[in-house]
C-alpha cells in the first residue's frame, strides 16, 4: 500500500467515524472551495485597482473630474466648479459661467473636509454628497 492510498483510507475511516451529518461536511467543503475562490478573484482585481487608482491620479493633474466629490461653489464670492462636455473640470466667475478662469479650489490641509476658494481666499466646507 502506497502513501496516498494509506492518506485516503485513513480519511474514509474519518469519514465513516465523523459524527456530523453529511450536509455539514458538504457545507464545509462548499465554504472552504468559496474562500479559495474568493481569494484567487482578489488576487486578479488587485492590480486592476492599483491602475485604476493610477488613472484616477493621471485624470485629476491633466484636469479631468473624476466625480469623487461634489463640485464648490465659494459662498462668498461666487466662484464655481463646472464640468466641460469632455469630463475636465473649469472653475467659472458669477460674471461669465462659459468661461474657465485658470483657478483651482484647494484642499485646506489643516481642516480636512474644507476648500479655499483661489479669488477671495475664503475657506468653507465640502458639500454633503447630494442624495441620488
Amino acid at each position: 500500500m502506497n502513501k496516498s492510498s494509506s492518506i485516503r483510507a485513513a480519511r474514509r475511516r474519518e469519514r465513516k467515524h465523523d459524527p456530523r451529518p453529511a450536509l455539514i461536511r458538504r457545507k464545509r467543503a462548499i465554504g472552504h472551495a468559496e474562500e479559495r475562490r474568493i481569494d484567487s478573484l482578489m488576487t486578479a482585481l488587485r492590480p486592476l485597482l492599483q491602475r485604476l487608482a493610477e488613472t484616477k491620479k493621471r485624470a485629476a493633474k491633466l484636469g479631468v473630474f473624476a466625480e469623487e466629490r461634489e463640485l464648490l461653489a465659494c459662498p462668498k464670492c461666487g466662484l464655481e466648479e463646472d464640468v466641460a462636455m469632455g469630463g475636465f473640470l473649469l472653475v467659472t466667475s458669477p460674471a461669465d459661467r462659459h468661461h474657465d478662469t485658470g483657478l483651482r479650489f484647494k484642499m485646506v490641509k489643516r481642516r480636512p473636509g474644507f476648500w479655499r476658494c483661489p479669488a477671495c481666499g475664503a475657506e468653507f466646507q465640502e458639500p454633503s454628497p447630494k442624495a441620488v
